[in-house]
């Protein structure tokens, strides 16, 4: 876990925030190789597992703009992030995973494509879990 040192300063809290994952990919169909980071604050410490306020940072690799995703559900514990073709398009797209950390076992899940540097949701665990009726 890095502090993060690129993040916005006009966040109120930005001496919290850290680099918790990091991957690299190209996610935006230029062939070009992007950074992707998954940052997050640490609101009670750097020892507390919580983290809260997770948001994806995409650093394209041609132009070295950031953008930003912040999923809706964007607290809980170990967030990670996964890049991979899974779509079947050839680019890879965005997966990240926060545990909620209750007693259930509950995690929120979220897929994201980001070609052509546009942000789109494409897997939702809330609408999927309501489509299951489970």
């Amino acid at each position: 876990m890095y502090l993060c040192p690129f993040y916005p300063l006009n966040q109120i809290n930005a001496n919290r925030i850290f680099i918790l994952d990091f991957k690299q990919g190209d996610v935006n169909g230029d062939l070009i190789i992007d950074n992707v980071y998954l940052i997050e604050e640490k609101p009670y410490g750097i020892k507390s597992p919580f983290v809260d306020n997770i948001t994806i940072l995409i650093q394209d690799g041609r132009t070295n703009i950031f953008y930003r995703i912040i999923p809706k559900e964007n607290a809980g514990y170990n967030p990670t992030i996964f890049l991979g073709d899974l779509t079947g398009n050839k680019v890879n797209d965005i997966l990240i995973s926060i545990d909620s950390g209750g007693s259930g076992g509950y995690a929120f899940y979220y897929i994201y494509s980001f070609t052509n540097n546009s942000p789109k949701k494409i897997f939702d665990y809330e609408k999927f879990n309501q489509k299951c009726n489970i």
